[in-house]
């Protein structure tokens, strides 16, 4: 009954529940941990009925099922960072399968901490530490199907390297990435820790320059800003420490005031709110 229930709805922990192992790594297909070597990913994806299709150029492994599904294993430097689930659902079962896998997953993982507005194609993510389940309906293929993506750590960064940019500093690690900007949260911060407040640093870059405005009044040019602030992770307030901005990889401005109140955010646009999001996001223990 497990494996049957593991072959239909595709829990990312039935492949632990039905076996002694170390502990499963939720955010994780299947309880298979991030950074094992390609080699390492091929006998449990097998046991599972996935066939090795094929090598891509960025050297991922791509994987068939005769029930139809197509799952790709993303490598970074030859180890995992990522799996794309492609569901075999097809046509008017997409819908329902989005649903039975939405429900499947909350199971396993709680609330989602994403979910898509209404009128958009449904989605649902969820996050802890550097890891990532997402949920969509989606035509990448061509065709409306069900998707399913767990990225790991460093998952981000090497789209990064795919897509030519080049990476953020050194300690820095992206966590998300729009058609506009990535985040980055820097990892090495050991900063002050107190009951609800923790210290974090990211950095916020523009794929082109902006030039802000103040009160109405422009500002320099930038196309990336970091910040060093205090935060409130249940609270969402935050409290500035440091701010500097940057221009073709020149520091423009750096600004440390004193005295920074508490700024509850409401708002989740802001450089504040997304700063939040992403360094509470990173110091979240794994689930």
């Amino acid at each position: 009954m497990m494996k049957m229930l593991c072959r239909t709805l595709m829990v990312p922990l039935c492949l632990a529940a039905g076996a002694q192992t170390a502990p499963a790594q939720k955010l994780a297909y299947q309880g298979i941990a991030w950074g094992v070597p390609a080699d390492s990913v091929r006998e449990p994806l097998a046991a599972l009925g996935f066939t090795l299709r094929g090598v891509t150029d960025a050297g991922d492994h791509q994987f068939d099922r005769d029930d139809g599904a197509r799952l790709q294993a993303e490598l970074r430097q030859g180890r995992l960072i990522g799996f794309s689930l492609i569901d075999p659902a097809r046509g008017e079962g997409v819908d329902a399968r989005f649903g039975a896998l939405a429900d499947s997953l909350a199971a396993e993982l709680g609330a989602a901490d994403e979910v898509q507005v209404e009128g958009a194609p449904p989605l649902r993510v969820w996050e802890a530490g550097l890891s990532s389940v997402r949920l969509a309906v989606s035509r990448a293929t061509g065709e409306r199907t069900v998707q399913v993506a767990w990225r790991g750590p460093g998952w981000f960064d090497e789209m990064d390297r795919r897509a030519g940019r080049p990476p953020p500093p050194a300690g820095y690690t992206t966590v998300s990435i729009t058609p506009f900007l990535r985040m980055a949260v820097d990892t090495t911060v050991q900063g002050p820790r107190t009951a609800g407040t923790l210290r974090g640093r990211f950095r916020i870059e523009y794929f082109q320059p902006i030039t802000p405005t103040v009160e109405g009044v422009a500002q320099e040019p930038m196309d990336a800003v970091e910040y060093e602030m205090d935060f409130d992770c249940a609270g969402r307030r935050a409290r500035l420490i440091s701010r500097a901005t940057y221009l073709d990889g020149r520091r423009q401005r750096s600004d440390r005031p004193q005295g920074q109140p508490w700024t509850t955010l409401r708002q989740p646009e802001t450089h504040y709110a997304r700063g939040l999001s992403a360094v509470c996001r990173a110091a979240k223990p794994a689930r």
